[in-house]
């Protein structure tokens, strides 16, 4: 992922383009990510609407949706799955029929 990036509207647009898709991570600290999420739309408006919450962020860009959840399951084996704060693997959407391109889950 590309980052840790100060979490503030213009770093954000400094980095992000609008309407790109991608995974995102917020964090309080430089060092480890608290939240990964997936985002199907826009990577931009979502870093933007954790600003009260968290001061750091990182992003990873995706060419399609699919693309996106797998980036998010390989960031969640890779940094998320080791700490047992009951973080639950993230979800295919609904519709689709993907798996995990780590667990096949």
């Amino acid at each position: 992922m590309r980052g840790p990036f100060v979490l503030s509207k213009y770093g954000v647009d400094m980095v992000v383009p609008p309407r790109m898709l991608g995974v995102v991570a917020l964090s309080n600290t430089r060092d480890s990510l608290e939240v990964i999420k997936r985002t199907d739309r826009s990577a931009c408006e979502e870093i933007k609407s954790y600003f009260n919450q968290y001061k750091y962020f990182w992003v990873e860009f995706a060419s399609c949706a699919k693309e996106a959840f797998q980036i998010e399951c390989e960031i969640f084996h890779g940094q998320l799955a080791k700490k047992s704060n009951g973080r639950v693997h993230p979800k295919a959407p609904a519709e689709s029929a993907w798996h995990c391109p780590v667990c096949q889950q």
